[in-house]
């Protein structure tokens, strides 16, 4: 049902990016109750955390959007990010970045999750953090820059999680 939703959204909701990041990440719950057979509460966490990180990147874009489409934006809901003012923004993007690692954190510790996993998790903690603090938002380039470069969050933990799957099994 978010699916054939989310088109729309952007008409009737100020911050359809809660929307897209919660389907873009649909697959996390998917795929985590194909393989353990069940739906819990770590699969609830982990599901947050990826959204989270989804959504720190959507809210760094829809900068990006407003910038080069400015013509259209008037005619829109301004999403909250922007409607918050580039001080707060910078706030809510430290808040989200802060509830995700400590969702994903909680779910590694519920999972029994190894090394990687956790430097996965501090070294995308630390690179947010920079992000979040070198951001411009008064450079458009500079906000399109930033969009980019937190475009594939989830790449991080996902590798986090594949090499403590495979030192598990190895060690157990």
């Amino acid at each position: 049902p978010l699916a054939f939703v989310w088109p729309y959204l952007s008409h009737i909701t100020l911050w359809p990016e809660v929307w897209q990041a919660a389907l873009t990440n649909w697959g996390c719950l998917m795929g985590y109750s194909a393989i353990q057979a069940q739906l819990d509460a770590a699969s609830g966490l982990y599901y947050l955390g990826c959204t989270i990180l989804s959504l720190y990147s959507y809210t760094i874009g829809a900068y990006v959007a407003l910038e080069f489409n400015k013509e259209t934006a008037s005619r829109k809901p301004v999403p909250l990010g922007v409607a918050i003012g580039p001080q707060n923004t910078k706030y809510l993007l430290a808040a989200l970045t802060g509830v995700g690692f400590l969702s994903m954190s909680v779910a590694g510790a519920m999972t029994h999750q190894t090394f990687p996993f956790y430097c996965s998790l501090t070294y995308l903690a630390v690179y947010m953090s920079q992000n979040i603090t070198t951001m411009n938002f008064k450079e458009p380039r500079n906000i399109e820059k930033a969009y980019q470069d937190t475009t594939n969050l989830q790449q991080y933990p996902l590798l986090g999680l594949f090499l403590s799957a495979i030192i598990k099994q190895l060690l157990y």
